[in-house]
């Protein structure tokens, strides 16, 4: 069996700098490396622990409102397991602070979105943190807050705040 390999692809498993460098040395792929940034298909997300709180970032990450975006199912399916790989990639080797916890997942874009439609939104980020905690996104160990900021680009910002 054969993957395709698209150039978000391997742009995605590559660190900024060695983005940069590839850049340089290739500069005729700055225009498809922009659109698939504009796409929200490249992504630079990372978490880091300080004490009981786990803060992570990822820029470029786009969470649409699936109630409204009217798409395909598996279009949708997609999304969300996109969403979930980069959360586990970014959370990979952290340990989790002692629950209960207090998540808080802040949607970053151009337009404001109400209640509802940010909590569909950032489903597959909640569902990789629950994940990532082992247990259900349901739990009565977690409360779960969903914001939205403003901002000209698209990222989603999470802590995790544990335990003493």
């Amino acid at each position: 069996m054969t993957r395709a390999c698209t150039l978000a692809a391997v742009l995605d498993g590559l660190s900024p700098d060695q983005r940069e460098a590839l850049l340089r040395i290739n500069p005729h792929l700055r225009a498809p490396t922009a659109k698939a940034t504009a796409r929200g298909e490249l992504v630079e997300a990372h978490a880091h622990r300080d004490g009981v709180r786990v803060t992570l970032v990822a820029k470029g990450l786009r969470l649409v409102a699936s109630p409204n975006a009217r798409a395909h199912w598996s279009r949708t399916a997609k999304k969300r397991a996109r969403e979930r790989l980069v959360v586990t990639r970014a959370l990979a080797g952290i340990t989790p602070p002692a629950g209960p916890w207090r998540v808080t997942i802040t949607r970053v874009g151009p337009r404001a979105m109400d209640d509802d439609n940010r909590t569909a939104s950032a489903k597959g980020v909640r569902d990789a943190i629950a994940a990532w905690l082992g247990i259900d996104d349901g739990d009565d160990r977690a409360v779960w807050t969903v914001r939205g900021e403003l901002a000209r680009g698209y990222a989603v910002l999470v802590t995790i705040e544990g335990s003493v």
